[in-house]
């Protein structure tokens, strides 16, 4: 084999590898075993840790082939939150819900780190984005412009909970959207718009 051939096997081994890993560390996040994501690539143990020596540093090369877009888009989701409700920012919120839907496996992904306490292994931006939301909604509480009731930062890990769920879940929701007669992707840009709107209602008062 030539060395050139030897290397275009070793790249198309590792792009294997990694989107076998972004399904398995989307679906059962951090904890599933290397084993398991080995067995899901079609290869050995030992021929995925030759190329990822360690869990840690496998995750690490999938979120370095993350795509901007999905990074702005749960960004700019977020961000909404804090916006007034205006059809400009409606617009802007539909749009944001379309680019999560078509980035599914790395909203999921995002989402359950978040949740599992793996957020080291996100963008540092994204990371800092998600406390400044948190933040921001406790200081508009201290000037009444949050419900006083509420605990911000739980409210806050609830919504991403839902979302993560329906995300997560929403290739099984087919009856659903088959009930109502539209498609799963219309079915979802659905659920999520209204578990945004649930949740500004919740935090905002009217």
């Amino acid at each position: 084999m030539t060395s050139n051939k030897r290397e275009k096997q070793k790249l198309q081994t590792r792009i294997r590898i990694k989107e076998s890993a972004l399904w398995m560390f989307a679906q059962h996040g951090f904890s599933i075993s290397i084993a398991k994501i080995a067995n899901y690539a079609g290869i050995s143990k030992q021929a995925l840790m030759y190329h990822y020596p360690s869990k840690s540093k496998l995750l690490e090369a999938v979120m370095d082939d993350i795509e901007s877009s999905s990074i702005g888009s749960l960004l700019q989701f977020f961000s909404l939150l804090l916006q007034t409700n205006t059809d400009q920012n409606t617009k802007k919120l539909e749009e944001t819900i379309t680019v999560f839907v078509e980035k599914n496996l790395w909203a999921v992904l995002f989402l359950r780190l978040v949740l599992e306490n793996q957020a080291s292994y996100l963008p540092e931006s994204f990371q800092s984005h998600h406390m400044t939301i948190i933040k921001e909604l406790e200081a508009r509480q201290q000037r009444g412009e949050v419900r006083s009731q509420i605990d911000v930062a739980a409210t806050f890990t609830n919504m991403n909970m839902l979302l993560l769920t329906t995300l997560a879940t929403a290739q099984t929701q087919t009856s659903v959207s088959d009930a109502l007669g539209i498609t799963s992707e219309a079915w979802l840009k659905r659920r999520i718009f209204s578990i945004f709107l649930m949740y500004r209602s919740t935090l905002f008062p009217h």
